[in-house]
């Protein structure tokens, strides 16, 4: 039986994981620039300041469902992928 590359690949999307810094601070909502160019809206009730690095998840791809998973430490932005 012949093995394709499709065999051997994830068939499920892994949630994207950036970290990033808190831009905005909102009632109910922070501001996180996950990019130079990409700023993500996330609900949230655990307060941050503006510039506190924080990690957030995006479960498929979408945003519209990002959530903050924690603080994070450093001062650059960085986006790993992660498959569970």
């Amino acid at each position: 039986m012949p093995i394709n590359p499709s065999d051997i690949l994830p068939r499920r999307q892994a949630p994207e994981i950036a970290t990033g810094p808190v831009v905005a601070v909102g009632v109910g909502s922070v501001s996180v620039r996950v990019r130079p160019d990409l700023t993500v809206l996330v609900s949230t009730q655990t307060p941050y300041a503006v510039g506190q690095m924080v990690s957030v998840v995006i479960p498929g791809g979408n945003l519209s469902s990002a959530q903050i998973i924690g603080g994070a430490s450093g001062s650059a932005p960085r986006i790993r992928q992660v498959v569970v």
